[in-house]
């Protein structure tokens, strides 16, 4: 006989914190979306003045390749870090028990954040002598030199936000509430047959 038993997925409070840092990632997110805009207006302007006027535009390479296109990338790697939205293979990871879960990573968020650490060290000094020497775009006048500050920016925000996943981890931020209260409830009945019903907010679902 299967039993039916329901779920209800309560979805996570937000914070004063949490809300800023959701607009400060929609703020982010624009301008990424801008960045993007720009380039494609760049490069489809400069193929058609070069294909039916017979004349590039110049600069367009140095400014997509130099400057908008490392913006846009740093910035969207804040931005899917803050919010979760990286891409992960978890097949095997998230058929490990809760605990082992926790700690893969907590320690796999502490590593990540002490090599952003390194990296943004080592990009302040180049974004530093950068400045010093007045970088410019190879083969050209075009100054740069203010973009190489993403990098040290970029990747000190990223080992603060994965020393908070480190600590998330710990206390539970990303664990599979689904996954783990049925996994309890076998344990609880014997390993019975059961039929799970999620309840969150867009409805209900079964498992």
């Amino acid at each position: 006989m299967t039993t039916a038993t329901v779920l209800t997925v309560p979805k996570p409070p937000q914070g004063k914190w949490a809300v800023w840092g959701s607009r400060a990632t929609n703020l982010l997110e624009y301008v990424a979306a801008i960045g993007i805009g720009v380039m494609f207006v760049m490069i489809l302007a400069n193929v058609v003045t070069r294909t039916f006027f017979g004349f590039p535009i110049q600069g367009t390479n140095e400014l997509v390749g130099n400057i908008w296109l490392p913006a846009v990338i740093f910035i969207g790697y804040v931005v899917a870090q803050a919010r979760g939205q990286h891409v992960e293979a978890d097949i095997v990871f998230g058929k490990f028990p809760r605990q082992i879960r926790r700690e893969v990573r907590f320690f796999t968020s502490v590593l990540t954040a002490v090599a952003s650490g390194f990296f943004s060290f080592f990009g302040f000094e180049e974004a530093t002598h950068a400045m010093k020497i007045g970088k410019t775009a190879p083969a050209s006048d075009i100054y740069i030199a203010p973009v190489y500050w993403f990098v040290p920016v970029a990747f000190a925000i990223l080992a603060i936000l994965f020393l908070i996943d480190a600590v998330g981890s710990i206390r539970g931020k990303f664990d599979n509430l689904v996954h783990d209260e049925f996994e309890d409830l076998l344990i609880e009945t014997g390993g019975s047959e059961h039929e799970l019903i999620v309840e969150t907010k867009e409805g209900k679902r079964n498992v």
